[in-house]
């Protein structure tokens, strides 16, 4: 990202995020963030620096996830179209990950 380099405003810094996603059932699907940030405001407490990580989080999924069930016609469409064998490798994967689970009681 090209960000200038002199400014009034501090800068967070991001230096890892990971994300996982394991399906639970057909619909459900548990969502995990790991994120280490510094957001070099010292002065306040890392507990409500926490929070707002956790609130900015839950609204962001939650926008997301509002706009994904309007999205036909859209760019994913074509790529569904245009990767066919990665998705449908991957909808494999997915459905024999949740009969895994169905045969661990999960």
């Amino acid at each position: 990202m090209n960000c200038p380099t002199k400014s009034k405003m501090i800068r967070m810094e991001i230096p890892y995020v990971g994300v996982e996603l394991s399906p639970l059932t057909e619909t459900k699907t548990k969502l995990r963030l790991v994120a280490t940030y510094d957001p070099k405001i010292a002065f306040i407490p890392l507990s409500l620096t926490s929070w707002v990580a956790r609130k900015g989080a839950s609204y962001l999924l939650d926008t997301i996830i509002k706009h994904a069930a309007n999205l036909s016609g859209e760019a994913w469409e074509k790529s569904l179209k245009n990767s066919k064998d990665f998705y449908d490798w991957l909808k494999k994967l997915i459905d024999h990950h949740l009969a895994t689970n169905r045969s661990k009681g999960y």
